[in-house]
């Protein structure tokens, strides 16, 4: 398998997105093998907050194929895990395309799993540099809440960059388990 493409999952945000919008849930395993086989890798990376209880888990993700990024998690006032990977996925991402795609002179393409707006200006600069596949969105562009109020889950932030976007449920009986 080519090298050249790596997959960046915001693992909150596509496990929340998941489980908030859906009827069904994801299989991680079938997910990891979609990502390899469309996007030609076996460089998918999963960032997330460690806590020492889902440790099991973490080794199953693992023996799939996923190669994990921890970050340490902390609790808002009210006891509420955060893992707040974002700025550990940017970084990576930015990283890796200056250390394997600039410095070794090979394209490099990266794939965001992730409708978080926070990473807008990092898929702006990917873009920018003609290093951006795709993102691929957990959630739906539209969902309402129960009221049957209207709302976006999807970033504005992203959409209004005009980059090409896949909806995670485009691929549901693909995906879920």
């Amino acid at each position: 398998m080519t090298n050249k493409t790596y997959v960046y999952i915001d693992a909150n945000n596509l496990h929340q997105n998941i489980k908030n919008y859906f009827d069904w849930r994801l299989d991680y395993k079938k997910f990891y093998i979609f990502l390899t086989e469309k996007y030609k890798t076996n460089n998918v990376y999963l960032f997330i907050g460690y806590l020492p209880e889902y440790s099991w888990l973490y080794k199953k993700l693992e023996i799939i194929g996923y190669t994990l990024i921890f970050k340490e998690i902390t609790r808002d006032n009210t006891g509420k895990v955060k893992g707040n990977c974002d700025a550990d996925m940017a970084h990576t991402i930015t990283k890796d395309f200056y250390e394997q795609g600039v410095l070794k002179k090979q394209p490099y393409k990266a794939v965001l799993v992730t409708a978080d707006g926070d990473f807008a200006s990092t898929i702006q600069f990917l873009r920018d540099r003609n290093a951006f596949e795709i993102v691929l969105a957990p959630c739906p562009p539209v969902a309402y809440f129960p009221s049957g109020k209207k709302y976006n889950p999807m970033s504005n932030l992203i959409r209004k960059l005009r980059v090409p976007i896949i909806y995670i449920s485009k691929y549901q009986t693909r995906l879920k388990r």
